[in-house]
């Protein structure tokens, strides 16, 4: 990447960790190594909720309890049908995630629901008490996981939030794809998630918690796009 980008690229500021590097920087026994690169998190609910005020500030007719039923594409735009009458643009954004080929059929098979399970979690009493100063995904030869420390400022700051073992489930995951129901967790996917900060922290995640590792966990609906589909098609 640093042949081909400038240096001043984002892209370009990585760092390559070998093993023994890599388990004191980021506590991870075992580690065969890490790549660091620029990163970050956010609440997606805030970030939501900031655009919102925002838009409604400069003008936006914010219509609730109005759900769009039925996606038109017409010759100067679309029209979308709601249950207090039709409404017609020239652009539409579709921020329905793993609905979206429920809305506009032509989609189907080219976005797929994907359940995907998440826990947070009570940081063990060898962990920092203030929180992980960084992002981490776990690599591993048919998954990953992904975990973020909850913010200084969060009602329960330094708590681990923990996602991923998707190939835990029936068929390495391939029977989550087109699964809608967010209701119900996959027991063999909360035992993995439980004890997979333990896994990679090993003896530096230091005793549980009194109150138990888990706070809660839950699952949710992600989006899975095919790679090669080109949205400029017709």
């Amino acid at each position: 990447m640093r042949r081909v980008f400038d240096k001043d690229e984002l892209v370009t500021q990585y760092k390559v960790w070998n093993s023994r590097e890599a388990e004191e920087r980021f506590l991870c026994k075992g580690a065969i190594g890490a790549i660091t690169y620029v990163a970050g998190s956010v609440s997606a609910y805030k970030f939501v909720i900031g655009i919102l005020k925002i838009a409604l500030c400069q003008g936006l007719n914010l219509q609730t309890n109005t759900p769009a039923t039925l996606l038109s594409k017409e010759k100067e735009g679309w029209s979308v049908e709601t249950p207090r009458g039709n409404i017609r643009a020239t652009k539409l954004v579709l921020a329905t995630n793993g609905y979206t080929a429920y809305m506009y059929p032509k989609l189907q098979g080219v976005i797929v629901p994907l359940r995907g399970q998440m826990t947070a979690q009570i940081p063990g009493s060898g962990l920092p008490s203030g929180g992980l100063n960084t992002t981490y995904s776990f690599i591993h030869d048919n998954g990953y996981e992904y975990m973020v420390s909850r913010p200084r400022d969060s009602e329960h700051p330094g708590d681990i939030m923990m996602g991923g073992g998707l190939v835990k489930c029936e068929e390495d995951g391939l029977l989550e794809y087109g699964t809608t129901d967010d209701t119900t967790i996959v027991p063999v996917v909360s035992a993995y998630l439980r004890n997979s900060t333990k896994m990679y922290f090993g003896e530096n995640w230091g005793e549980d918690n009194e109150n138990d590792r888990i706070r809660l966990e839950w699952t949710g609906m992600l989006q899975a796009t095919h790679k090669s589909y080109d949205p400029r098609a017709k």
